[in-house]
């Protein structure tokens, strides 16, 4: 029996201190609690039977500063919002284009709370030269997840409501007024003017999941050289589905959504069960001498989601509603319908008596969706070069398909070339809701299982085992990651959306993984220094002189590798844009630009002012918004960093030691450059203005005992 507990608490400040500020993830908790229990039956000298049983329980989630705080009403007597302790706290979202974000973070608070239970039962038998497994595994996996937002409201002013009108200032129709987008936008603060208001309803869902599998393997000695290991695996992993039937998934067919009942696995997870998913497996060892030996294998795998949020239909309309209203000011009228800041929550936002699949978050995963699959094969062989010191030389590869692409199923089609719709003028261009396929319906987080990914990599190990006080490795990777499917959370600078910019030609998305990183050479040395007791000089040396110069031992890790893929984007106008910015995982309503050029050789000092040098991009028109540029088409600056520790243990007592630590990292303060700024429109384009961390030194002592 073995049992537990991990947890790790930790506070991220926001940009602003205090209860306007809280725009930061503010307190994240992970507590976890496993436990095990099992048994081995020796059945015969050849045969056994392994029995195990482990339960794993999972609190992972963050909630803002000040939660449990008077509410907003208490404080500025703002009506609509939530008034229980468990929502109540601080400042509400306020986001001001422009300008860092005031209030709390929008996504906070949000949990998630797996809970599994895992049986399983493996058979072992021997038999000649036959070494054979089998076995069962059952897996059922309860989540308690919370992922609506925002839950306390959140007031966006993007605008300009404030700019005057020609009217206004006197002036003929058609006057040029100077813009200043950041303070207009700033001014529709100060006025309460927001232009998007957004509410949530405190949805939590319960899902469920099971999985089953069941494996043969043998592991055959052919003879002295040759070894083959052969296997078959076959997994059924059920759709997930919720407990109370809280569940909904959009039906193409009528377009309409359908609820999940009581009776069969479809009919309450809406998605057919999938019983096909077998999963051989084949490999070989095989010995040219006792110093040479090749290896190479071949093996489907199965990835079921079991990571839950706003893109699977638990978190779905009509039972998860994201309420959001988008306001404007047409021709300088306002309408008599406009939302202040003051009255803003009024309207019951996330009231399921106000549903609205215009403006609510809709989930659609096709109802004969498959498990993704993993094809992967290597090769290899390794020669003993030295007693101590091996080299090996590998090729490792894989194809993934069935990824799901996370889009908008409602994509709108582009706006058409009109004398009022063109590269000029936009006055007759329409707006996104009017140029949908599907009408009454806004944008539609669809889990297409079309994602389509490939990895080859040829890989170097050089390894000298510890021997003499000296361990030295070296392992050097030159691969290719290409694909059209990104991980739907992924975001880092430079790398800002997981969806396709156009659902009708994925062609367009393949290229390089957000991941892929072309070079990477590691190199670690531990060398403990021949000086000393116990060392190969001064065994017998001075207790004080042993103290200061002996024992001493030195880390090294040294880094190199070519930089991540980004890409350039441009923030859509109206009249671009296909999909709306809304509270889901289809990433952001970021397009490619058109791109012409090539790329020039310059020095660092100039790179980090024009890192496109060379290149000219522009905006598409509305009538064709989809740029030339390939996804991932550039690449971020690489990185070169070594790292150097020097530690020393003082022997206290027997089972008694000190350890001093000294640890240097970036030892020489060799300059890494972020990521380039690859918004085309923004002023800021293609200057780097972020580096990583300069050389670092730290000092500890550790108890060992």
């Amino acid at each position: 029996l073995r049992f537990s507990q991990r947890k790790d608490l930790q506070y991220y400040q926001a940009d602003i201190a205090g209860p306007s500020g809280g725009n930061g993830n503010g307190y994240i908790h992970a507590i976890q609690q496993q436990a095990a229990i099992g048994y081995t039956w020796t059945i015969t000298p050849s045969s056994l039977l392994d029995v195990r049983f482990g339960f794993d329980h999972i609190l992972a989630g963050k909630v803002p500063p000040y939660l449990g705080g008077p509410s907003m009403q208490q404080l500025y007597g703002l009506p609509g919002l939530p008034t229980s302790s468990n929502l109540t706290g601080g400042l509400n979202s306020q986001s001001v284009s422009g300008f860092s974000q005031f209030g709390r973070q929008t996504s906070n608070p949000q949990f998630q709370n797996p809970t599994s239970f895992n049986p399983k039962l493996n058979y072992s038998i021997i038999k000649g030269r036959h070494a054979i497994k089998m076995g069962y595994e059952f897996v059922d996996i309860r989540t308690e997840v919370l992922d609506v937002n925002p839950l306390y409201g959140a007031d966006t002013y993007a605008g300009q409501f404030s700019k005057p009108t020609c009217a206004e200032l006197g002036q003929a129709t058609g006057c040029p007024i100077t813009s200043d987008a950041t303070s207009y936008n700033l001014a529709d603060f100060i006025f309460g003017l927001p232009s998007t208001i957004q509410l949530g309803n405190n949805f939590v869902s319960n899902l469920r999941q099971h999985v089953h599998s069941l494996y043969v393997q043998d592991d055959y000695r052919v003879s002295s050289k040759l070894t083959l290991n052969i296997g078959l695996r076959w997994e059924f992993a059920t759709p997930l589905w919720e407990r109370d039937n809280n569940w909904t998934n959009f039906d193409p067919t009528t377009n309409t959504l359908i609820k999940a009942t009581n009776g069969s696995l479809y009919n309450r997870a809406l998605v057919h069960p999938d019983y096909k998913d077998f999963g051989p497996r084949v490999g070989m060892a095989y010995s040219f001498s006792p110093k040479t030996v090749m290896r190479a294998g071949y093996g489907i795998s199965y990835s079921f989601f079991n990571r839950v949020g706003s893109a699977q239909e638990g978190i779905n309309a009509p039972q998860a509603l994201f309420g959001i209203v988008t306001q404007s000011i047409p021709n300088g009228v306002v309408p008599s319908t406009f939302l202040t800041t003051q009255n803003s929550f009024t309207t019951g936002l996330n009231s399921p008596a106000n549903f609205n699949p215009i403006t609510s978050n809709i989930d659609y995963i096709p109802a004969d969706t498959r498990w993704p699959y993993i094809q992967s094969w290597f090769f290899s062989i390794q020669q003993e070069l030295t007693h101590d010191t091996v080299l090996e030389v590998a090729y490792n590869g894989n194809h993934s398909l069935r990824l799901p692409i996370i889009a908008d199923y409602n994509q709108a089609y582009p706006n058409q070339l009109t004398a009022t719709c063109n590269a000029t003028v936009q006055s007759g261009c329409l707006g996104v809701l009017a140029r949908r396929p599907i009408p009454g319906f806004g944008p539609i987080t669809w889990l297409d299982p079309a994602g389509d990914n490939d990895y080859n990599g040829l890989s170097t190990r050089f390894e000298h085992r510890f021997s003499g006080g000296l361990y030295f490795l070296n392992s050097f990777t030159w691969s290719k990651a290409l694909g059209d499917s990104e991980q739907a959370l992924e975001y880092f600078a430079g790398y800002v959306e997981a969806n396709p910019q156009n659902i009708r030609n994925l062609h367009a998305e393949r290229g390089p993984t957000s991941f892929d990183v072309e070079f990477m050479n590691i190199t670690s040395i531990v060398y403990q220094l021949p000086f000393g007791r116990g060392r190969k000089f001064g065994s017998n040396m001075n207790p004080v002189f042993d103290a200061i110069a002996g024992g001493w031992e030195l880390n090294s890790i040294n880094t190199a590798n070519t930089g991540n893929p980004i890409f350039v984007y441009y923030s859509p106008s109206t009249a671009n844009d296909v999909t709306g910015l809304t509270n889901d995982y289809r990433g952001e309503a970021f397009l490619r630009p058109n791109v012409t050029g090539s790329g020039i050789s310059q020095s660092k000092g100039a790179m980090i002012n024009n890192y496109f040098a060379g290149y000219t991009f522009t905006t598409p028109p509305a009538y064709a918004p989809f740029g030339n540029e390939a996804r991932n088409a550039f690449r971020a600056p690489g990185l070169e960093q070594w790292d150097l520790a020097a530690d020393k243990n003082f022997r206290i007592h027997e089972s008694i030691a000190l350890q001093f630590r000294s640890e240097f990292f970036n030892v020489i303060n060799h300059t890494n450059f972020g990521v380039p700024n690859t918004t085309s429109t923004s002023s800021a384009f293609g200057t780097i203005r972020t580096t990583y961390p300069a050389r670092q030194i730290q000092f500890a002592l550790k108890l060992l005992f």
